[in-house]
């Protein structure tokens, strides 16, 4: 009878506790939607002022490289100097204003185009400015839509951590209730029976509400197109035959690992990819940032039935299926029922098949 009422207790302090997490989860995933628009827009306007400031520096490099070859020419040419001195001192008048004439229109034009070198500096500055603000922007405007998406995972991370606790403190209560129910009997059976499950049934309502408050977070994040889908998925395939390092792969490319929970060294010495260190690559590809770990990945995109896969899509595995606190694998899925992945050390990137008896889902980014 206590370990019933605790877990009774247990689901009441879950509740409580799951609440504000969803409202966190679901706030902050709303910022972190406004701050990927965000981040497109200035990426956008950083890409037009790039561009109107290399226009800029160009134009006025050219006139200031045309200045300075006429200048040389005049240092170069110093007889024609000599020559024009002796023009002035012509006592022909109207010889003399003819030649006075073109030294006025020369220097017009001379002074003309340190007048247009000038504007065009001004304008290069100017554009150089603004692309540098645009690039201020994009910086800011990443940075709040980091923020705001590992806020977002934390508190679903943390919403999934408290039903996996309800879950491991069922099995303890379903495994110690057998002890008691064998003790006693009647009426007494019968009330605990009924007490029992309807702890159980309000534990099964208590997962459903927060699986169904994560898929309503999920419906929140932008999504990828199928032709990104196609595109992560070519990525994942350059990368066919690397292999396997546990801890390895960023969004750059392979990278040297580290020694995995079960000891291993080999990561240390191998330039590769674990399996979420290519799925971010891949997506990366296409401008969507995951982290490099298969827990926080999986609330990082809309969940995916499985008759609605699609190529690029997620696939991820669990060592129970139901629990997503068990995920412990993910690929990139390739069609057919088949993935791209990075399984285990010793492996290489590869194809597998999805449809196991772990499979726990899929989402899309």
């Amino acid at each position: 009878m206590g370990n019933l009422q605790v877990l009774v207790k247990d689901m009441k302090s879950a509740q409580l506790a799951l609440a504000p997490l969803q409202a966190t989860a679901e706030a902050a995933t709303r910022r972190w939607r406004t701050a990927e628009r965000a981040l497109r827009a200035a990426e956008g306007r950083q890409r037009v002022a790039v561009e109107a400031a290399a226009v800029a520096q160009a134009q006025r490099d050219a006139q200031q490289a045309m200045i300075n070859d006429v200048a040389v020419g005049a240092y170069i040419d110093g007889a024609n100097a000599l020559s024009w001195i002796s023009a002035m001192s012509s006592t022909d008048p109207a010889d003399l204003l003819t030649r006075s004439a073109t030294l006025d229109v020369i220097a017009t034009q001379q002074g003309a185009q340190l007048d247009l070198l000038g504007a065009l500096r001004a304008e290069a500055d100017a554009t150089t400015a603004a692309a540098t603000k645009a690039t201020a922007q994009v910086v800011a405007s990443n940075s709040d839509a980091t923020d705001a998406r590992a806020t977002a995972v934390a508190a679903m991370t943390k919403q999934q951590t408290v039903v996996h606790d309800l879950i491991t403190r069922q099995a303890q209560v379903r495994a110690g209730m057998r002890n008691v129910l064998s003790s006693v009997h009647g009426q007494q059976l019968n009330a605990l029976l009924r007490q029992l499950a309807d702890a159980l049934k309000t534990l099964d309502l208590t997962v459903n509400d927060v699986n169904a408050g994560m898929a309503a977070v999920g419906n929140l994040l932008p999504v990828a197109s199928a032709k990104q889908g196609l595109k992560a998925l070519a990525i994942a395939k350059t990368q066919l035959g690397q292999p396997y390092s546990w801890g390895g792969g960023d969004a750059n490319g392979p990278t040297i690992g580290t020694i995995n929970p079960e000891g291993s060294k080999a990561g240390l010495t191998t330039r590769g990819w674990d399996c979420s260190g290519l799925v971010l690559y891949a997506w990366a590809k296409e401008g969507f940032t995951l982290d490099h770990y298969t827990g926080f990945q999986w609330f990082e995109g809309r969940p995916v039935a499985r008759d609605q896969l699609r190529p690029g899509d997620l696939v991820f595995f669990a060592t129970d299926p139901k629990d997503p606190a068990t995920i412990h694998h993910v690929g990139i899925y390739a069609g057919n029922g088949t993935m791209i992945d990075a399984l285990h050390t010793g492996a290489k990137v590869r194809y597998d098949a999805v449809f196991t008896t772990q499979y726990a889902g899929a989402i899309r980014p």
